[in-house]
């Protein structure tokens, strides 16, 4: 995702800051600032305050992230899951892209609504889904329909022509957009003998400290904000596939995975723009040859 680092690659080098510094008054006679003989007055941004991550202990950061996010009243996220294919098997990408009301919800949006897009490995194209009060809608083109998997291949076309760009709904939705599922990971790190912090990174921009767990076939990596409230940012879980030694949750042999799921824009408003029920047209897969 190209967002992490290190403190170490992003700390200033003091000798490289002199040397440059040192060319510089040695180019010109006197600098602007220095004329009168008084050096001009420079706001510097603040160094960030490490003093919470590095004076916690990996359990006591886990237990603030938690509780920073259950104080929250909604959340955008993003998910990638990718599984590793075989010889004779493409790799699997479940990619979803939501803004979901957690906890108390906020405005008129109650802990569960959502509405963004999400992709299935078996569909040709993202669809829409919104959710609200418990109830489940989704909404395909042409192309999703076209080319859907776990249906008869016979019956695509027909699907295509009853449902392409209308609302339906199949049982289920809702629980796409439970986000207790989205942060069990990290709830699993609870009293995990094993957890370690993990140095620093940052997601998106924002300083971030790093906890992990390394178990027998997985490993998960939490990016926990810097500053308060202590929120998630990312999530990653990795699981060796049986082809591997699985000792490192990395992606060797078949079936190894990766999930990678951020966190952002807490509070933000949830619109979900909920179809009427008139709107919304019964699935029903079509028997072949109709």
């Amino acid at each position: 995702m190209g967002r992490r680092g290190t403190a170490g690659r992003r700390a200033t080098r003091p000798a490289a800051l002199l040397a440059a510094t040192a060319v510089a008054l040695s180019s010109c006679a006197a600098l602007p600032d220095q004329i009168d003989g008084q050096q001009e007055v420079v706001d510097v941004v603040p160094a960030i305050d490490l003093s919470w991550f590095e004076g916690s202990e990996a359990a006591d950061i886990v237990d603030a992230a938690l509780l920073a996010m259950a104080e929250i009243g909604s959340v955008r996220l993003h998910q990638d899951a990718r599984t590793a294919g075989s010889a004779d098997q493409q790799a699997q990408v479940v990619s979803k892209d939501l803004l979901l009301a957690v906890g108390d919800g906020i405005g008129d949006a109650v802990d569960g609504d959502c509405t963004g897009v999400l992709q299935l490995p078996s569909w040709g194209e993202p669809a829409d889904l919104v959710v609200q009060d418990d109830l489940g809608a989704f909404r395909g083109g042409e192309e999703f329909w076209a080319s859907i998997g776990a249906v008869d291949p016979a019956v695509r076309g027909q699907l295509a022509t009853t449902y392409a760009d209308e609302w339906t709904t199949t049982p289920g939705l809702a629980s796409l957009c439970a986000f207790t599922d989205f942060l069990s990971p990290v709830m699993s790190l609870v009293g995990d003998e094993d957890l370690v912090k993990a140095g620093l990174g940052d997601v998106a921009g924002v300083p971030a400290g790093r906890v992990q767990s390394v178990r027998k076939n997985s490993v998960i990596t939490a990016w926990v904000q810097i500053a308060e409230p202590h929120l998630v940012l990312e999530i990653s879980v990795e699981r060796g596939g049986g082809g591997g030694d699985g000792g490192d949750g990395g992606d060797e042999g078949d079936g190894a995975s990766r999930t990678v799921t951020t966190f952002s824009d807490p509070d933000t408003a949830v619109d979900v723009d909920f179809p009427a029920p008139e709107d919304i047209l019964a699935f029903e897969v079509p028997s072949p040859g109709l």
